[in-house]
């Protein structure tokens, strides 16, 4: 199998899988066509168990002293957490497609891996396939990352096709996600930006050394409708759900929002569920990655290469610039609005942080949630009513 083809070069990897689902089943089957890597367990809930190699005793895995890698494809907070923390103290690599468990705990599972001499491999948590974790690895060793960005969910980028070319309701759009299984039955996570945000939270360690907190700017398209689609295409813009990072070396900034772009965005004209990211360098300049952005085989892919870097013994490192600080004045534009009361029903607001766009946004609360509200280019809509 071409993804695991070196391992020739340091011997037959024994693994250990938390985990099948979507992600875990397509990797299992990559590692179960492959010579050179054997799958000994495979941790399921004890009514899961169905060959000699399930287990629903984690213990069983972390006293198993030839399994050098855990991969962990569970998902969620619990008990995803507890069965790493314990991996990496006790020297196994782990491997994960959990954003959600890495965004919350990032620094916890860098401590376990110290203290355990293990090394901890993010790839399969952003962007699918794309390669974006080792690409910000890679970039920032010669020049600092000055921002990043990206359409980082397939759901929602499918959704606002849907309704941009196809002349989908919002609610048709979301039956068709989950028809095509791009969406949870729960849609939460995609559709509020919660999913973007995790992506965000780990891109802006790895490309800035930061550390985010808790609460930013995050806002989803949940209020999106057919009527601001055709508005905004109207002014020649595109909506996409963008997750943002910026920093001037001293200070930094996040945020997830849906944002009209315009036709050089390559953001513009991305079709279905695939995700784009972009890094931004003073020398290199912009630098964008395009690919499928979920899915179990695509997820599988860039689990399978880290698999591959950690029996290379390849590091991994996620130090954090102790002195950079977090602040949301950084991130400063134009934003439109949905208003009943302005002519036309929308209104612009010029030069705001996506704090305080996102704070109005809920101070025109509609049924507990934020009103439609969208970043726009510098000076775009510039004929519709608003405060300058």
């Amino acid at each position: 199998m071409e993804t695991l083809r070196t391992l020739e070069t340091v011997g037959k990897q024994k693994l250990a899988l938390l985990g099948m689902g979507t992600v875990g089943s397509a990797v299992a089957a990559m590692i179960d066509q492959s010579t050179l890597a054997e799958l000994t367990h495979v941790f399921r809930r004890a009514n899961k168990v169905l060959d000699a190699r399930d287990t629903s005793d984690f213990s069983t895995i972390l006293h198993d002293a030839s399994v050098m890698t855990v991969i962990e494809t569970l998902g969620g907070d619990q008990p995803a957490k507890d069965f790493l923390v314990q991996a990496l103290k006790s020297g196994k690599n782990v491997v994960t497609s959990n954003k959600t468990v890495v965004a919350r705990n990032f620094d916890l599972l860098v401590r376990a891996a110290n203290e355990g001499g293990s090394r901890l491999f993010i790839e399969a948590t952003c962007g699918g396939a794309v390669p974006w974790i080792n690409a910000l690895m890679r970039a920032r060793r010669l020049e600092p990352i000055s921002q990043f960005s990206g359409v980082m969910n397939g759901t929602t980028n499918f959704m606002i096709e849907q309704m941009r070319t196809n002349g989908c309701s919002f609610d048709s759009a979301l039956r068709q996600a989950q028809e095509r299984g791009y969406a949870e039955a729960d849609p939460t996570a995609d559709i509020d930006g919660i999913d973007t945000a995790a992506k965000v939270v780990i891109s802006a360690r790895v490309a800035f050394r930061a550390r985010t907190p808790t609460v930013f700017p995050r806002s989803g398209i949940r209020a999106l409708t057919r009527e601001d689609v055709d508005m905004l295409a109207s002014y020649g813009l595109v909506p996409r759900l963008v997750g943002t990072g910026v920093t001037d070396g001293q200070r930094f900034a996040v945020a997830v929002e849906l944002s009209a772009v315009g036709a050089e965005s390559p953001f513009a004209t991305l079709p279905d569920n695939l995700n784009t990211l972009v890094l931004v360098q003073p020398h290199s300049g912009m630098l964008a990655f395009t690919g499928q952005g979920a899915g179990g085989k695509p997820t599988a892919s860039a689990v399978m290469h880290d698999v591959l870097d950690a029996a290379l013994g390849e590091s991994s490192e996620y130090e954090v610039n102790e002195h950079l600080r977090y602040d949301p004045s950084l991130l400063i534009g134009d934003y439109v609005f949905r208003s009943p009361q302005a002519p036309g029903g929308y209104e612009v607001e010029r030069d705001m942080s996506a704090e305080d766009a996102l704070r109005h946004a809920f101070e025109r609360s509609e049924g507990g949630l934020p009103a439609f509200i969208s970043a726009i280019p510098k000076g775009a809509l510039g004929d519709l009513p608003g405060r300058c």
